[in-house]
């Protein structure tokens, strides 16, 4: 039986290769590849949740065993005050059932990211500033139409839907980085990582 990711050690020790830090692999916005250097001075990051939102405190664990320096914040709070994005280097929404994936999953957070913030996270991510989406947090990027464009305006030119057949699958993946500018992949790696979503297509 395979090790499941769990708080402690949010992924297995054995799955890791040499020099890889141990946290999630997710989507994430950036317009150039950057080296990720450990070294650098201490990096805020703002880790956005919602009701719903159910990783949030793993996702701070992970950040702080990356040596960063996370703050977990409401989304309520950050629509009231939108300058709160200007003390941080990355924004990450952690995975979950936000809003108890009403209609469909991350569609009620994504409404309300695209209603209150649309102009503050634009201008984030033209910044060179990072934006992580994991698990319902990349679903919500997605849907709020920050992936796989952030630039390309209004139009939102893919979703993820449901899975075909339906279901919610729950297992370990096996993926190929390809071609990124992730700075948490290095291209033409292939990653063994825990998936768990009805909406993953």
């Amino acid at each position: 039986m395979r090790p499941r990711a769990d708080f402690r050690n949010p992924m297995p020790p054995r799955r890791l290769a040499r020099g890889t830090r141990r946290g999630y692999v997710c989507g994430l916005l950036t317009h150039k590849r950057r080296q990720w250097n450990p070294s650098m001075a201490t990096i805020r990051v703002m880790v956005l949740r919602a009701p719903g939102t159910n990783c949030d405190l793993e996702c701070v664990h992970a950040w702080e065993r990356a040596g960063a320096a996370p703050e977990r914040v409401h989304l309520r709070r950050l629509i009231e005050s939108p300058g709160l994005l200007d003390s941080c280097r990355v924004l990450t929404i952690p995975g979950g059932f936000s809003y108890g994936d009403d209609i469909a999953a991350g569609r009620v957070f994504a409404a309300r990211l695209q209603r209150h913030l649309r102009e503050p996270l634009r201008r984030f991510i033209a910044s060179g500033r990072l934006v992580l989406g994991i698990c319902n947090g990349f679903q919500i990027l997605v849907k709020a139409g920050l992936l796989p464009n952030p630039r390309d305006g209004e139009q939102r030119f893919c979703t993820v839907t449901r899975n075909v057949p339906p279901g919610f699958q729950d297992r370990w993946v096996r993926l190929e980085a390809g071609r990124t500018n992730c700075v948490f992949l290095e291209p033409s790696r292939e990653y063994e990582l825990p998936i768990a979503h009805g909406e993953g297509r």
